[in-house]
């Protein structure tokens, strides 16, 4: 929305903006900036649209856990279809329906103090006997990681682990020094 904004924004508009931090700019160089400002700005609302739209591959699934976490569900929609159906291989039946109408009112019961210090994890354990379909689905997707750092963390120890001196090792021994290292309670405290 503010990209649109800037997008229509006019060339008096920019130079009040400008203006208004101290810094001059004159009516004449402003007309003359504008044509480049807009297509900058489309640019990046084009760049913005391809990698947060549906072609990025975890988009939808990253979009559709987040309806598995009680701190959050409340601001999306309630449909049960809306989300599931971004769950590889995952059939909506009737007990899945029946799951997520008592994980509703769970959630809708507790209050916003609760809301705050809950442990997700621990709730879906709580949930397990009344909401058994639903709390193994989400059990098992919200320990999915969402990000890459402990891939980067695993090759920034192959680096140490495997430096110039030590080119000459087999596989196997890289790979026994890395789960050492990783495994280690030293190398731990050594990335902190």
């Amino acid at each position: 929305e503010w990209a649109k904004a800037l997008q229509t924004m006019s060339v008096t508009d920019l130079v009040q903006s400008v203006n208004k931090t101290g810094q001059k700019i004159e009516v004449a160089s402003a007309t003359s900036v504008m044509p480049t400002v807009h297509a900058v700005l489309e640019e990046m609302v084009q760049k913005l649209q391809n990698y947060m739209g549906d072609s990025q591959p975890g988009y939808k699934f990253l979009a559709a856990v987040r309806a598995l976490d009680p701190r959050q569900v409340l601001s999306l929609s309630s449909n049960i279809h809306t989300h599931l159906q971004c769950f590889p291989s995952l059939e909506v039946t009737s007990e899945l329906v029946t799951d997520w109408g008592v994980y509703m009112d769970r959630v809708k019961n507790l209050s916003a103090d609760d809301l705050k210090q809950l442990d997700v994890l621990q709730f879906w354990k709580a949930l397990c006997a009344s909401a058994p379909t639903l709390s193994q689905l989400a059990l098992e997707y919200l320990c999915v990681p969402s990000s890459g750092v402990d891939v980067e963390r695993s090759f920034s120890m192959y680096k140490t682990v495997l430096d110039d001196k030590r080119m000459s090792m087999t596989e196997d021994t890289v790979k026994h020094l890395n789960f050492i290292y990783f495994n280690s309670k030293n190398a731990v405290d050594d990335d902190k």
